[in-house]
């Protein structure tokens, strides 16, 4: 019977130790990993591009759900202006909607909602960069 105490004050005490790295994990490196990668900031740049006037091309490794659910675009507007880049098949994508349009590239002058990344190509082609965290907005002067 001691012998299955010990054993068992083992398991229970390698599970805490095991239970304590993954909460440290978690909660401190994934979370700034995680921040790297995601969309941390499209919240408050969404809420500034609505701020400058003009077309706005979007990085297309940004999810658009995400950024209608921070521009708090109107439905009806969405439903209006919407484009797909492969209509008609079963897995549409949306290319743009209203004064959105999602690229890969940097296309014409206008606004950029682009990855942190970026922002390197932007300033040396004469853009002014926004920083929100992993998101930047780059307009060059006179188009806010």
């Amino acid at each position: 019977a001691l012998k299955n105490k010990k054993a068992l004050i083992a398991v229970i005490s390698a599970y805490m130790l095991f239970f304590a790295s993954f909460t440290n994990y978690y909660y401190k490196d994934y979370a700034k990993n995680f921040a790297t990668f995601s969309g941390a900031g499209l919240k408050e740049a969404a809420e500034r591009v609505k701020e400058l006037e003009g077309k706005v091309y979007v990085d297309s490794s940004i999810e658009y759900p995400a950024l209608l659910f921070y521009l708090q675009q109107d439905t009806n507007e969405y439903l209006k202006t919407k484009e797909y880049i492969n209509y008609p098949s079963p897995y549409l994508y949306v290319s743009g909607f209203g004064r959105y349009t999602f690229v890969d590239d940097i296309y014409e002058n206008g606004i950029y909602i682009f990855r942190k990344g970026y922002a390197d190509i932007f300033e040396k082609t004469g853009y002014n960069v926004e920083y929100y965290n992993n998101i930047i907005i780059c307009y060059k002067t006179g188009t806010n």
